[in-house]
């Protein structure tokens, strides 16, 4: 009997966790059902990609808002890959600095690992020192209100597709 696999990327309601948001607040994955969603894997620390990334997707948001299109109940979801250092007050604290709503979500390693491969998203801490990085996934993964998976914006997509595929989901 030819074993059956699963192909392609989940859908984000297909995923149980119990992670803390940047205010402390447990959350679930139906916290975040009926409605579109962004999800992007990273960390506080990041030098560049994960700042680029959250700058790019509030601006998205922000043109599209001011182009009339209805955006605030598009979620977007930045989960840790480093649950060690971002703490709840470390995320709430790095969020604040983009002025927009993004949820903040971070846990125990074991949580942090199962979400991890349940999306698919390679993370690898990179060194031994206090002034680790990691090497991780940098996609964003999109979901229609539904939860059903959409698609991906990539790192350094042109700014139209990514607009486009913000569109698709709203």
């Amino acid at each position: 009997m030819a074993e059956k696999s699963v192909v392609g990327f989940p859908n984000f309601q297909d995923i149980e966790f119990a992670l803390l948001d940047q205010n402390g607040d447990t959350r679930h994955p139906g916290d975040f059902a009926g409605e579109p969603i962004a999800l992007f894997f990273g960390f506080t620390y990041c030098p560049d990609i994960c700042p680029t990334t959250l700058m790019t997707l509030t601006a998205i948001r922000d043109q599209l808002t001011a182009e009339g299109k209805a955006t605030g109940h598009l979620q977007i979801l930045f989960m840790t890959v480093d649950p060690e250092r971002d703490t709840p007050t470390q995320l709430n604290a790095y969020l604040s600095l983009f002025d927009t709503g993004v949820t903040g979500l971070t846990g125990a390693r074991a949580d942090i690992e199962a979400a991890l491969r349940h999306f698919g998203v390679y993370a690898n801490r990179t060194d031994d020192s206090d002034e680790y990085l990691y090497d991780h996934s940098a996609a964003v993964y999109l979901y229609r209100k539904d939860g059903s998976f959409k698609g991906t914006i990539v790192y350094n997509e042109p700014s139209e597709y990514m607009v486009e595929k913000i569109k698709s989901i709203l």
